[in-house]
């Protein structure tokens, strides 16, 4: 999928010691939508090991919303479920249990006995993925136990999800990948994309890039002449005038400002919609 860009031209009819320009855009995804998944129609193959991991290799660059596992909680287990996001080295999950890109824990009456995709909603996080990082899904429990929380997959040549690979850990510090290398558990990735919003600031004659002092171009969200939040800022380059913010879904003003202080006690409220 191919990220959408859109176009903000500005025109600067004059050049004055204090630049605020506003205008609004709107950037538009009626959903998070699915990325990376494995999810054959029947499973042969399932593991209890203490530790367990996918990789994945990401698609669409954006937020990672939510992941889905196909699990099922063993009977009587009081042990919570502790959900990793790992980055990985040389496509082997990272070893530290501390450095970790997302950790949620999930409490374990929330975990159903039987087995289904079970959703972890990690939009929270804020966690930016782009397109060909390789990552990975790791799930464990609290208090250890090799029988809490049981992943199901495939255990059939050839290579079931063919941008990662399924990894082990028992007593060991580091992950190993099962002996026939070709395990693959069952899993779904969901992203919000992200988008572009690119364009250039210009002298009045239309067609000249602005120079002299360094212009910001900030997205933010709030009220656009009285409090509100930076989501995103960038500096236009002074030798072509061009722009280029990365967003996440919603509404927002682009704010142009030289860096000047008295800017705040401005503003210019011209309705230049995009």
């Amino acid at each position: 999928m191919k990220k959408k860009n859109y176009k903000a031209e500005v025109i600067l009819q004059f050049i004055i010691v204090v630049i605020v320009l506003i205008f609004t855009a709107r950037v538009t995804q009626a959903a998070p939508i699915l990325d990376q998944y494995y999810a054959p129609e029947t499973t042969n193959y399932s593991n209890g090991a203490y530790e367990k991991a996918q990789t994945f290799t990401v698609g669409i660059t954006g937020m990672l919303d939510s992941v889905d596992v196909y699990i099922d909680r063993g009977a009587g287990i009081e042990s919570d479920l502790l959900f990793d996001i790992r980055g990985t080295t040389d496509g082997v999950p990272n070893d530290d249990n501390e450095n970790t890109l997302v950790s949620v824990t999930v409490p374990y009456d929330t975990v159903p006995t039987t087995l289904g995709f079970f959703s972890i909603d990690i939009s929270s996080y804020g966690l930016s993925v782009t397109e060909g990082d390789v990552l990975a899904i790791v799930l464990r429990s609290l208090p250890k136990s090799a029988s809490d929380y049981t992943w199901y997959g495939t255990y059939t040549p050839p290579d079931g999800y063919a941008n990662g690979d399924y990894y082990v850990r028992h007593t060991l510090t580091y992950w190993t990948a099962p002996d026939s290398g070709n395990d693959d558990m069952v899993f779904r990735t969901y992203v919000e994309p992200t988008f572009t919003i690119s364009g250039h600031v210009y002298e009045s004659s239309g067609s000249t890039a602005v120079s002299g002092n360094t212009i910001n171009v900030e997205a933010i969200q709030g009220e656009a002449c009285g409090y509100y939040y930076v989501v995103d800022p960038t500096t236009v380059n002074m030798t072509t005038g061009a722009y280029s913010l990365t967003l996440p879904e919603g509404d927002y003003y682009l704010k142009i400002n030289n860096n000047n202080p008295e800017f705040r006690k401005v503003c210019d409220k011209s309705s230049n919609k995009k």
